[in-house]
């Protein structure tokens, strides 16, 4: 029998050239790649030493903004018109957000390695600019919306973090570099951290899983009551950690960290709710939905812990926080997001070249684009990974960390072997090879 075919997609989802998100998406990638290879050989000295260490900065950087918030951009381009059921606002300002936010987002970072001033300036400018015209073209794309929902709430505070967070950036940057004291330096570190980690990137997770799980799983009658509840009690922590850490309080970032869990955790039971109700069965991407909610209770968890010990002892091992932001970047988001990338790509592929075939017998489903024995075997490795990467850098095994840095390394590149074979010029053959099946399956 063959597999199912889906139908014509939603002409909003396809009103988007193809090469906008896919220039994000394919710049993303790059970025983690190079994280992932330069992570064995930053462990042995981030584990001791965190606060300004160049490569750790650098890794750091390539996650926040060339692969986490890249990626996120470039689906966002996409999805943002599907979501508000409005076309984009302005196609030609997100081919401005590419072409300022990529070459920018990598100068910024890579030049932390010799800590380049005039680098870190000049990336830091384009990021900035690339980041407005973002945000004016979904305000604007909001503005003309005929529909509101819990991921068009979520996506309001969202956005505003990431201006946040890179705001705060630039001012922690300037004040290092006119001498401001550690209580002001620190400050604006937490209250960036706040703002990046909890504000932009688990609110935006929220907001997607939101509307990517109930339409790849078929979820239906699923209220939006809890998710409403979970949005007022995540930025209310988000907004508190924030006025806490700027103000030096402990006890106020303490407080907004245990809001932010408490957010996580109810999120994570809604989604478990959810989950009970699919009417299609989860695939081995989809089946990573729920561990990336794990790791992301986890780190949420131990970033509380982290602020309430602060708070109540005065000082946490660098290493202990080191251990958490791995949990939260490689596990919870790079998790879901190599999982749902797995969703998306095939999908604009599908529809950029597959599309006029639909119907007429001779378009492959979606799923025969990417390989799911890969999946099987590697996101299995690459979860295990992260928790010995996490328990090595927390313990300062420091061997065991490096091994499994490589593990997931390895991991990582069969996870997106299929994404970039199917994003390339020479993905064409992918989609003949399907092509060939389908008819064998026809005949």
């Amino acid at each position: 029998m063959s597999a199912p075919r889906l139908e014509s997609p939603n002409p909003a989802a396809t009103a988007v050239p193809v090469y906008l998100p896919l220039g994000f998406i394919v710049a993303g990638i790059a970025g983690m790649l190079l994280l992932v290879l330069a992570l064995p050989g930053t462990l042995p000295s981030a584990a001791v030493y965190v606060r300004h260490h160049a490569r750790l900065l650098v890794l750091v950087h390539l996650f926040t903004l060339v692969w986490g918030s890249g990626v996120t951009l470039g689906v966002l381009h996409q999805m943002a018109p599907v979501i508000l059921c409005a076309p984009l606002h302005s196609v030609r300002l997100g081919w401005l957000a590419l072409g300022l936010y990529v070459p920018g987002s990598f100068l910024f970072a890579l030049s932390f390695r010799s800590f380049w001033l005039a680098g870190v300036i000049a990336g830091g400018v384009l990021v900035l600019a690339a980041s407005l015209a973002f945000a004016y073209n979904i305000a604007r794309t909001a503005g003309s919306a005929r529909e509101r929902n819990v991921t068009t709430r979520f996506l309001v505070p969202a956005i505003l973090s990431f201006a946040g967070t890179l705001a705060l950036g630039i001012a922690m940057a300037a004040s290092v570099r006119l001498g401001a004291g550690y209580t002001v330096t620190k400050g604006l570190l937490l209250a960036h951290l706040f703002l990046g980690g909890a504000g932009w990137f688990t609110g935006i997770i929220i907001a997607t899983a939101y509307r990517l799980v109930p339409m790849f799983l078929l979820v239906h009658g699923h209220g939006e009551g809890a998710a409403g509840r979970i949005l007022a009690v995540h930025y209310a922590g988000v907004a508190l950690g924030v006025a806490g850490s700027l103000r030096g309080g402990p006890h106020g970032a303490a407080a907004g960290a245990l809001l932010i869990l408490a957010a996580v955790a109810m999120w994570a039971r809604d989604l478990a709710s959810m989950w009970k109700k699919r009417v299609r069965p989860p695939d081995v991407w989809m089946h990573q939905v729920p561990v990336a909610a794990a790791f992301m209770v986890a780190s949420a968890a131990g970033a509380a812990a982290c602020a309430v010990w602060n708070a109540a002892q005065g000082g946490v091992h660098p290493r202990v926080m080191l251990a958490v932001g791995v949990l939260f970047s490689l596990g919870g988001v790079s998790v879901i997001v190599l999982a749902l990338l797995h969703k998306i790509v095939p999908f604009l592929v599908w529809c950029h070249r597959c599309g006029d075939a639909a119907g007429r017998g001779r378009a492959p489903a979606m799923k025969d684009l990417v390989n799911e024995r890969i999946g099987t075997v590697a996101f299995p490795v690459f979860e295990a990974a992260v928790v010995v990467i996490a328990a090595g850098v927390a313990l300062d095994e420091v061997i065991l960390a490096q091994a499994a840095a490589w593990a997931l390394a390895l991991a990582c590149a069969f996870l997106v072997h299929d994404l970039i074979g199917l994003i390339a010029p020479a993905g064409a053959l992918n989609i003949r090879r399907a092509r060939g099946k389908v008819r064998e399956e026809v005949r």
